[in-house]
């Protein structure tokens, strides 16, 4: 009557939990209700599922383009103790607004993305799109360009001019002495460390005369003072962002029009404006590949690359960083699968489709085959994780086979790993309610 029934393993909280359980098994393992189930204490316990939160008169509220959510977070502004919870889709930006119950739009991209990075800086909110300016948002009125208009400014190409006719404030254009080697679309600066120091970007050029800026200048530039000119090198866009010991780095970055996939662009210390000062600079992570994300461990700041990692760290010279690359052919094309526990361990997707713990290896093996090997790798770039105080547990949400979204979730908890089914989760994240 039993000869067919197969074997299977069963948790029991009042033995404790079973670790030796075959490997051969554990794709058979279950208990009644093992989906959706949390480990407490060595017991198993039913997961919570959340409700809706944003709501409208009991109406879930969503995104106003319609588009899905591709990062949450939320901002806490720690000088006025203000939380805002803010949604970042392909499009737009979206900050939740608990009065009116709607979300309002803090930003508009000039084209959609697949992606987007934030970190958190002087008290500020920091996010890339990388096919945009590098955004930055202090909690009033909307998201704004890092550093400048048009741009960071990381340094001078050494194409100058004087002024050399008078040229009134309140109007836009700049005579020169010469226009040779100035383009239209050039961002300029304008009496460098003087007191009449100002920025613009080229709109028109002529020849030989003037320049005209898309904006009124602020100052006056008289013939006398003879105002120098210099071309700027802006970095208009970048794949991500990230802090480190006060350093607001910018990786990946598009300066000038070329992009830089190893480059890494440093802030002066505690200046997220300021890229061009002493202390600031740029830096190369490692030779070839390009960068993926960033990670922290134990004080280092890890560079992921799509087939290695590379560490950086404060040195005390002029050099500022120091670099090693770990070449073991280990990197990550899932930047958001980059995540720290509780007690400060890094986990990551590697680029072999196993998660690894940084300095244990890999740790995913029970659920290699039959989960993390149907990753689909087209979509590889939508895993996100999480780690979950609240149960002491990581979470990563993955697309599976030939799914264009996620479509499981996987736990990780004790050396435990556990299943949530047919859960699509575009991006985990949280907001305290009283």
């Amino acid at each position: 009557m039993f000869e067919d029934l197969k074997p299977f393993g069963i948790f029991s909280p009042t033995g404790g939990t079973r670790k030796d359980v075959p490997s051969i098994l554990l794709s058979q393992a279950f208990t009644p209700d093992n989906d959706k189930v949390v480990f407490i204490d060595k017991e198993i316990h039913r997961r919570k599922m959340r409700d809706y939160y944003f709501k409208n008169n009991d109406v879930p509220v969503k995104t106003p383009d319609g588009y899905p959510a591709l990062l949450i977070t939320c901002y806490i502004k720690e000088s006025t103790n203000t939380q805002y919870f803010l949604v970042f889709t392909k499009s737009h930006i979206y900050c939740w607004n608990p009065d009116t119950e709607t979300f309002d739009t803090k930003y508009t991209l000039s084209e959609d993305t697949i992606d987007w990075h934030i970190t958190f800086f002087n008290d500020k909110i920091v996010a890339t799109s990388g096919n945009d300016y590098v955004l930055i948002w202090d909690g009033t009125g909307n998201f704004t360009s890092l550093s400048y208009k048009y741009g960071i400014v990381v340094g001078y190409t050494g194409e100058k001019t004087t002024v050399d006719a008078d040229s009134a404030a309140e109007q836009k254009v700049l005579n020169v002495a010469s226009t040779t080697n100035f383009v239209v679309g050039d961002v300029v600066i304008i009496n460098k460390g003087g007191e009449r120091e100002e920025k613009g970007k080229i709109d028109t050029i002529q020849a030989g005369e003037s320049i005209t800026l898309y904006d009124n200048l602020v100052y006056a530039h008289t013939q006398s003072d003879a105002d120098e000119v210099e071309v700027c090198s802006v970095c208009t866009q970048a794949k991500y962002v990230s802090e480190y010991e006060r350093f607001l780095l910018v990786g990946y970055p598009c300066i000038d029009g070329t992009w830089y996939p190893v480059g890494i662009l440093s802030s002066a210390f505690g200046d997220e404006n300021n890229f061009v000062s002493s202390n600031s600079g740029y830096y190369q992570a490692g030779e070839g590949s390009k960068i993926t994300g960033f990670g922290e461990l134990q004080g280092i700041k890890y560079i992921f690359k799509e087939n290695s990692r590379v560490q950086m760290w404060l040195v005390a010279s002029a050099d500022v960083f120091n670099f090693r690359e770990l070449k073991d052919s280990f990197g990550t094309r899932a930047s958001h699968s980059i995540i720290n526990d509780d007690k400060g361990n890094l986990y990551y997707l590697a680029s072999d489709n196993t998660i690894k713990l940084e300095g244990s290896g890999t740790i995913s093996q029970p659920i290699q085959t039959e989960i993390l090997d149907k990753i689909n790798p087209a979509q590889v770039n939508l895993v996100r994780s999480a780690f979950v105080s609240d149960y002491k547990e990581l979470m990563w949400s993955i697309p599976l086979e030939e799914s264009s979204q996620n479509n499981c979730v996987i736990a990780f908890k004790d050396g435990i790993w556990l299943l949530l089914k047919n859960i699509g989760i575009s991006d985990f994240g949280y907001y305290y309610t009283s």
